[in-house]
């Protein structure tokens, strides 16, 4: 990720040298785009490794309201708890 501004600099000053009506905004829009297909296959390749190796792991996500609903005022409590130890005597 840091590269990514270095690339996206070098490709538009290199193509904005040569006259052209896009300005290398083009060839800019091309290199994004490829980085972003480039995380949406790291992302798909990881779900089948999730479903082949772990079982569905990441499918496997339980929605009760009560746990909802208790990891809520866990975060209420804790938060209360940090304040006051903040406060001090």
């Amino acid at each position: 990720m840091t590269i990514v501004p270095y690339a996206v600099g070098l490709t538009l000053h290199k193509t904005n040298a040569a006259p052209h009506e896009h300005y290398g905004y083009v060839n800019e829009q091309i290199l994004l785009a490829s980085i972003a297909f480039v995380g949406f296959c790291c992302n798909v390749w990881l779900y089948i490794d999730d479903k082949k190796n772990r079982g569905g792991l990441l499918d496997k996500v339980s929605v009760k309201e009560e746990s909802v609903q208790a990891a809520m005022e866990a975060e209420i409590d804790e938060a209360e708890s940090t304040n006051v130890m903040e406060e001090g005597p």
